[in-house]
Protein backbone atom coordinates (compact mmCIF):
# COMPACT_ATOMS: atom_id res chain seq x y z
CA UNK A 1 0.00 0.00 0.00
CA UNK A 2 1.17 3.55 -0.70
CA UNK A 3 -0.35 6.66 0.75
CA UNK A 4 0.40 10.34 1.11
CA UNK A 5 1.65 11.19 4.57
CA UNK A 6 1.05 14.51 6.20
CA UNK A 7 4.08 16.69 6.97
CA UNK A 8 4.27 15.68 10.62
CA UNK A 9 7.62 15.48 12.38
CA UNK A 10 8.92 12.21 13.77
CA UNK A 11 9.42 13.92 17.12
CA UNK A 12 5.73 14.88 17.28
CA UNK A 13 4.59 11.33 16.45
CA UNK A 14 7.06 9.91 18.96
CA UNK A 15 5.58 12.16 21.65
CA UNK A 16 2.04 11.28 20.60
CA UNK A 17 2.64 7.52 20.73
CA UNK A 18 4.32 7.84 24.12
CA UNK A 19 1.38 9.89 25.33
CA UNK A 20 -1.07 7.22 24.21
CA UNK A 21 0.98 4.51 25.88
CA UNK A 22 1.13 6.52 29.11
CA UNK A 23 -2.68 6.63 29.18
CA UNK A 24 -3.08 2.95 28.33
CA UNK A 25 -4.33 0.29 30.70
CA UNK A 26 -1.26 -1.54 31.96
CA UNK A 27 0.56 -1.76 35.28
CA UNK A 28 -1.32 -0.15 38.22
CA UNK A 29 -4.12 1.16 35.97
CA UNK A 30 -4.83 -2.34 34.69
CA UNK A 31 -4.62 -3.87 38.15
CA UNK A 32 -7.13 -1.31 39.42
CA UNK A 33 -9.43 -2.18 36.55
CA UNK A 34 -9.24 -5.89 37.38
CA UNK A 35 -10.41 -5.12 40.92
CA UNK A 36 -13.55 -3.11 40.05
CA UNK A 37 -16.86 -4.12 41.55
CA UNK A 38 -18.97 -5.33 38.65
CA UNK A 39 -19.56 -4.52 34.99
CA UNK A 40 -21.33 -1.24 35.71
CA UNK A 41 -18.28 0.24 37.40
CA UNK A 42 -16.03 -1.18 34.68
CA UNK A 43 -18.22 0.40 32.01
CA UNK A 44 -18.09 3.78 33.77
CA UNK A 45 -14.26 3.72 33.92
CA UNK A 46 -13.89 2.63 30.32
CA UNK A 47 -16.33 5.25 29.07
CA UNK A 48 -14.23 7.93 30.75
CA UNK A 49 -11.45 6.73 28.43
CA UNK A 50 -13.69 6.78 25.37
CA UNK A 51 -14.37 3.02 25.31
CA UNK A 52 -18.05 2.09 25.17
CA UNK A 53 -18.66 -1.14 27.06
CA UNK A 54 -21.77 -3.26 27.39
CA UNK A 55 -22.57 -6.68 28.78
CA UNK A 56 -22.68 -8.43 25.41
CA UNK A 57 -20.20 -10.30 23.29
CA UNK A 58 -19.85 -7.26 21.01
CA UNK A 59 -17.31 -5.76 23.42
CA UNK A 60 -14.54 -7.79 21.75
CA UNK A 61 -15.53 -6.23 18.44
CA UNK A 62 -15.60 -2.78 20.05
CA UNK A 63 -12.00 -3.28 21.21
CA UNK A 64 -10.87 -4.38 17.76
CA UNK A 65 -12.53 -1.38 16.14
CA UNK A 66 -10.85 0.88 18.69
CA UNK A 67 -7.46 -0.65 17.89
CA UNK A 68 -7.99 -0.13 14.16
CA UNK A 69 -9.16 3.45 14.64
CA UNK A 70 -6.13 4.39 16.73
CA UNK A 71 -3.66 2.77 14.34
CA UNK A 72 -5.35 4.29 11.31
CA UNK A 73 -5.12 7.80 12.76
CA UNK A 74 -1.42 7.36 13.46
CA UNK A 75 -0.74 5.68 10.14
CA UNK A 76 -2.15 8.60 8.17
CA UNK A 77 0.70 10.76 9.49
CA UNK A 78 3.55 8.29 9.11
CA UNK A 79 6.09 8.18 6.27
CA UNK A 80 5.31 5.45 3.76
CA UNK A 81 7.48 2.52 4.98
CA UNK A 82 6.31 2.76 8.60
CA UNK A 83 2.78 3.62 7.50
CA UNK A 84 2.75 0.51 5.32
CA UNK A 85 3.88 -1.54 8.31
CA UNK A 86 0.91 -0.23 10.30
CA UNK A 87 -1.37 -0.97 7.36
CA UNK A 88 -0.13 -4.58 7.19
CA UNK A 89 -0.62 -4.93 10.95
CA UNK A 90 -4.22 -3.74 10.63
CA UNK A 91 -4.79 -5.99 7.61
CA UNK A 92 -4.53 -9.02 9.88
CA UNK A 93 -8.15 -8.30 10.74
CA UNK A 94 -9.01 -8.72 7.06
CA UNK A 95 -7.69 -12.28 7.11
CA UNK A 96 -9.59 -13.01 10.34
CA UNK A 97 -12.75 -11.76 8.65
CA UNK A 98 -12.14 -14.13 5.74
CA UNK A 99 -11.75 -17.03 8.18
CA UNK A 100 -15.05 -16.12 9.83
CA UNK A 101 -16.87 -15.90 6.50
CA UNK A 102 -15.47 -19.24 5.36
CA UNK A 103 -16.68 -20.86 8.56
CA UNK A 104 -20.14 -19.47 7.82
CA UNK A 105 -20.08 -20.83 4.29
CA UNK A 106 -18.93 -24.31 5.24
CA UNK A 107 -20.61 -24.75 8.61
CA UNK A 108 -23.74 -22.66 8.06
CA UNK A 109 -23.36 -20.64 11.23
CA UNK A 110 -26.09 -18.21 12.26
CA UNK A 111 -25.95 -15.07 10.11
CA UNK A 112 -26.40 -12.69 13.04
CA UNK A 113 -23.58 -14.36 14.93
CA UNK A 114 -21.30 -13.93 11.93
CA UNK A 115 -22.32 -10.27 11.51
CA UNK A 116 -21.31 -9.61 15.11
CA UNK A 117 -17.86 -11.08 14.46
CA UNK A 118 -16.98 -9.24 11.25
CA UNK A 119 -14.85 -6.21 12.07
CA UNK A 120 -15.07 -3.28 9.61
CA UNK A 121 -11.72 -2.06 8.31
CA UNK A 122 -10.81 1.62 7.87
CA UNK A 123 -9.60 0.89 4.33
CA UNK A 124 -10.70 -1.13 1.33
CA UNK A 125 -14.18 -1.79 -0.01
CA UNK A 126 -16.91 -2.41 2.54
CA UNK A 127 -18.15 -5.99 2.59
CA UNK A 128 -21.78 -6.51 1.62
CA UNK A 129 -22.57 -9.32 4.05
CA UNK A 130 -26.03 -9.99 2.62
CA UNK A 131 -24.54 -10.66 -0.82
CA UNK A 132 -21.74 -12.76 0.70
CA UNK A 133 -24.17 -14.82 2.76
CA UNK A 134 -26.35 -15.55 -0.25
CA UNK A 135 -23.65 -16.06 -2.89
CA UNK A 136 -24.61 -19.22 -4.74
CA UNK A 137 -21.29 -20.10 -6.33
CA UNK A 138 -17.73 -19.96 -5.03
CA UNK A 139 -16.92 -17.47 -7.77
CA UNK A 140 -19.69 -15.14 -6.58
CA UNK A 141 -18.47 -15.52 -3.00
CA UNK A 142 -14.90 -14.62 -3.98
CA UNK A 143 -16.06 -11.65 -6.08
CA UNK A 144 -17.83 -10.15 -3.06
CA UNK A 145 -14.60 -10.19 -1.02
CA UNK A 146 -13.05 -7.49 -3.27
CA UNK A 147 -9.62 -9.14 -3.34
CA UNK A 148 -6.85 -7.12 -4.98
CA UNK A 149 -3.09 -7.00 -5.51
CA UNK A 150 -2.57 -6.50 -1.77
CA UNK A 151 -4.14 -9.88 -0.96
CA UNK A 152 -2.24 -12.39 -3.13
CA UNK A 153 -2.91 -16.03 -2.39
CA UNK A 154 -6.31 -15.57 -0.76
CA UNK A 155 -8.37 -16.55 -3.81
CA UNK A 156 -6.19 -19.62 -4.39
CA UNK A 157 -6.61 -20.60 -0.73
CA UNK A 158 -10.40 -20.38 -0.98
CA UNK A 159 -10.43 -22.33 -4.24
CA UNK A 160 -8.41 -25.10 -2.61
CA UNK A 161 -10.80 -25.14 0.32
CA UNK A 162 -13.73 -25.63 -2.06
CA UNK A 163 -12.08 -28.89 -3.13
CA UNK A 164 -10.57 -30.17 0.13
CA UNK A 165 -13.25 -28.90 2.56
CA UNK A 166 -10.42 -28.73 5.13
CA UNK A 167 -11.13 -25.49 7.00
CA UNK A 168 -8.26 -26.01 9.48
CA UNK A 169 -5.66 -26.07 6.71
CA UNK A 170 -7.32 -23.09 4.99
CA UNK A 171 -7.21 -21.05 8.20
CA UNK A 172 -3.51 -21.82 8.62
CA UNK A 173 -2.91 -20.76 5.02
CA UNK A 174 -4.66 -17.44 5.66
CA UNK A 175 -2.63 -16.94 8.84
CA UNK A 176 0.51 -17.65 6.84
CA UNK A 177 -0.49 -15.04 4.26
CA UNK A 178 -1.20 -12.44 6.95
CA UNK A 179 2.22 -12.93 8.54
CA UNK A 180 3.96 -12.96 5.16
CA UNK A 181 2.39 -9.58 4.40
CA UNK A 182 3.40 -8.11 7.76
CA UNK A 183 6.91 -9.53 7.51
CA UNK A 184 7.35 -8.12 4.01
CA UNK A 185 6.33 -4.68 5.30
CA UNK A 186 8.78 -5.01 8.21
CA UNK A 187 11.60 -5.88 5.80
CA UNK A 188 10.94 -2.68 3.85
CA UNK A 189 11.41 -0.44 6.87
CA UNK A 190 14.48 1.83 7.16
CA UNK A 191 17.63 0.00 8.15
CA UNK A 192 17.76 1.42 11.69
CA UNK A 193 14.40 -0.08 12.69
CA UNK A 194 14.09 -2.96 10.23
CA UNK A 195 15.69 -5.74 12.24
CA UNK A 196 13.76 -5.06 15.49
CA UNK A 197 10.47 -5.02 13.55
CA UNK A 198 11.33 -8.21 11.67
CA UNK A 199 12.31 -9.89 14.93
CA UNK A 200 8.98 -8.99 16.57
CA UNK A 201 7.02 -10.48 13.69
CA UNK A 202 9.13 -13.62 13.35
CA UNK A 203 8.94 -14.19 17.11
CA UNK A 204 5.13 -14.11 16.86
CA UNK A 205 5.34 -16.76 14.14
CA UNK A 206 7.42 -18.93 16.48
CA UNK A 207 4.87 -18.43 19.25
CA UNK A 208 1.98 -19.41 16.98
CA UNK A 209 3.85 -22.58 16.05
CA UNK A 210 4.70 -23.39 19.69
CA UNK A 211 1.04 -23.03 20.64
CA UNK A 212 0.01 -25.32 17.77
CA UNK A 213 2.66 -27.83 18.86
CA UNK A 214 1.45 -27.88 22.48
CA UNK A 215 -2.22 -28.15 21.42
CA UNK A 216 -1.37 -31.06 19.16
CA UNK A 217 0.49 -32.93 21.88
CA UNK A 218 -2.22 -32.28 24.48
CA UNK A 219 -5.43 -32.54 22.43
CA UNK A 220 -5.50 -33.05 18.64
CA UNK A 221 -2.73 -35.63 18.10
CA UNK A 222 -2.49 -34.98 14.36
CA UNK A 223 0.12 -36.69 12.20
CA UNK A 224 3.44 -35.19 11.16
CA UNK A 225 2.10 -34.93 7.62
CA UNK A 226 -0.96 -32.96 8.68
CA UNK A 227 1.01 -30.67 10.98
CA UNK A 228 3.34 -29.92 8.06
CA UNK A 229 0.33 -28.29 6.37
CA UNK A 230 -0.32 -26.08 9.40
CA UNK A 231 3.09 -24.70 10.42
CA UNK A 232 3.64 -21.00 9.77
CA UNK A 233 6.78 -20.24 7.77
CA UNK A 234 9.72 -17.93 8.50
CA UNK A 235 9.84 -17.97 12.29
CA UNK A 236 12.73 -16.55 14.26
CA UNK A 237 14.19 -19.70 15.80
CA UNK A 238 12.00 -22.67 14.89
CA UNK A 239 12.63 -24.34 11.54
CA UNK A 240 10.11 -26.70 9.98
CA UNK A 241 12.66 -29.49 10.47
CA UNK A 242 12.76 -28.82 14.23
CA UNK A 243 8.96 -28.53 14.44
CA UNK A 244 8.61 -31.85 12.62
CA UNK A 245 10.95 -33.49 15.13
CA UNK A 246 9.09 -31.98 18.10
CA UNK A 247 5.75 -33.21 16.73
CA UNK A 248 6.90 -36.74 17.60
CA UNK A 249 7.25 -35.88 21.31
CA UNK A 250 4.89 -37.69 23.67
CA UNK A 251 4.51 -34.84 26.17
CA UNK A 252 4.71 -31.06 26.32
CA UNK A 253 7.66 -31.29 28.72
CA UNK A 254 9.58 -33.42 26.22
CA UNK A 255 8.82 -30.96 23.43
CA UNK A 256 9.81 -27.96 25.54
CA UNK A 257 13.20 -29.58 26.19
CA UNK A 258 13.82 -29.39 22.46
CA UNK A 259 12.92 -25.71 22.10
CA UNK A 260 15.53 -22.96 21.84
CA UNK A 261 16.53 -21.62 25.25
CA UNK A 262 14.81 -18.26 24.75
CA UNK A 263 11.44 -20.07 24.78
CA UNK A 264 12.32 -23.03 26.97
CA UNK A 265 13.41 -20.93 29.96
CA UNK A 266 10.00 -19.24 30.14
CA UNK A 267 7.75 -22.24 29.50
CA UNK A 268 9.61 -24.46 31.99
CA UNK A 269 8.38 -22.22 34.80
CA UNK A 270 4.73 -23.21 34.17
CA UNK A 271 5.15 -26.70 32.76
CA UNK A 272 2.40 -28.23 34.89
CA UNK A 273 -0.26 -25.66 34.02
CA UNK A 274 -3.27 -26.18 31.76
CA UNK A 275 -3.05 -25.42 28.05
CA UNK A 276 -4.52 -21.86 28.16
CA UNK A 277 -2.04 -20.92 30.89
CA UNK A 278 0.85 -22.34 28.89
CA UNK A 279 -0.21 -20.39 25.80
CA UNK A 280 -0.60 -17.20 27.84
CA UNK A 281 2.94 -17.66 29.16
CA UNK A 282 4.34 -18.16 25.66
CA UNK A 283 2.59 -15.02 24.38
CA UNK A 284 3.96 -13.07 27.34
CA UNK A 285 7.35 -13.40 25.62
CA UNK A 286 6.05 -11.30 22.73
CA UNK A 287 4.56 -8.73 25.11
CA UNK A 288 7.84 -8.39 27.02
CA UNK A 289 9.74 -7.98 23.75
CA UNK A 290 7.41 -5.22 22.52
CA UNK A 291 7.52 -3.46 25.89
CA UNK A 292 11.32 -3.52 25.92
CA UNK A 293 11.44 -2.15 22.38
CA UNK A 294 8.99 0.62 23.25
CA UNK A 295 11.27 1.71 26.11
CA UNK A 296 14.38 1.58 23.93
CA UNK A 297 16.69 4.55 24.12
CA UNK A 298 17.84 4.03 20.53
CA UNK A 299 16.11 5.30 17.39
CA UNK A 300 12.98 7.23 18.37
CA UNK A 301 11.01 5.32 15.70
CA UNK A 302 11.39 2.06 17.62
CA UNK A 303 8.52 2.85 20.04
CA UNK A 304 6.31 3.38 16.98
CA UNK A 305 7.25 -0.10 15.75
CA UNK A 306 6.32 -1.63 19.10
CA UNK A 307 3.14 0.40 19.64
CA UNK A 308 0.72 -1.68 17.48
CA UNK A 309 1.76 -4.84 19.34
CA UNK A 310 1.31 -3.23 22.76
CA UNK A 311 -2.05 -1.77 21.72
CA UNK A 312 -3.19 -5.22 20.63
CA UNK A 313 -2.15 -6.75 23.96
CA UNK A 314 -4.00 -3.97 25.78
CA UNK A 315 -7.14 -4.91 23.86
CA UNK A 316 -6.71 -8.56 24.85
CA UNK A 317 -6.31 -7.54 28.51
CA UNK A 318 -9.40 -5.31 28.48
CA UNK A 319 -11.42 -8.10 26.91
CA UNK A 320 -10.24 -10.55 29.55
CA UNK A 321 -11.04 -8.18 32.40
CA UNK A 322 -14.54 -7.73 30.97
CA UNK A 323 -15.09 -11.48 30.60
CA UNK A 324 -13.68 -12.33 34.03
CA UNK A 325 -15.96 -9.82 35.76
CA UNK A 326 -18.88 -10.96 33.63
CA UNK A 327 -18.40 -14.57 34.75
CA UNK A 328 -17.64 -13.76 38.38
CA UNK A 329 -13.95 -14.60 38.61
CA UNK A 330 -12.02 -13.24 41.56
CA UNK A 331 -9.56 -10.38 40.95
CA UNK A 332 -6.61 -12.67 41.70
CA UNK A 333 -7.80 -15.11 39.04
CA UNK A 334 -8.23 -12.23 36.59
CA UNK A 335 -4.77 -10.75 37.10
CA UNK A 336 -3.14 -14.08 36.28
CA UNK A 337 -4.58 -13.80 32.77
CA UNK A 338 -3.30 -10.30 31.98
CA UNK A 339 -0.19 -9.39 30.00
CA UNK A 340 0.06 -5.79 31.14
CA UNK A 341 0.88 -6.66 34.75
CA UNK A 342 4.18 -8.28 33.79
Amino acid sequence: MTHASLPVSTEYLFARVHGMRAKAFYGPALKELANVDGLEQLSHILQSHGIVSDNGADFAKTLQCRELDILDRIQSQLPAPLGNFYHAFMARVFYRNIKTLLRFRYFKKNEETIRSLIVPLPFGAELDLDRIFHAESMEDFIDELHLDEETPGVEECIQRLSKTKDIIVAESELERLAYARLLAAARRLPHAIREPAVSLVREEIDIQNICMLMRNIRTTHWSIERMALLWLADGEALSEKLLTALTQCQSVSEAVEGLPYTYRKTIELVMGEDLPSLEHTVWSISYAHAKKLHRSSGDIRLPMVAFPFLLHFEGIDLGRVHECIRFGLKPQETTELLFGLN
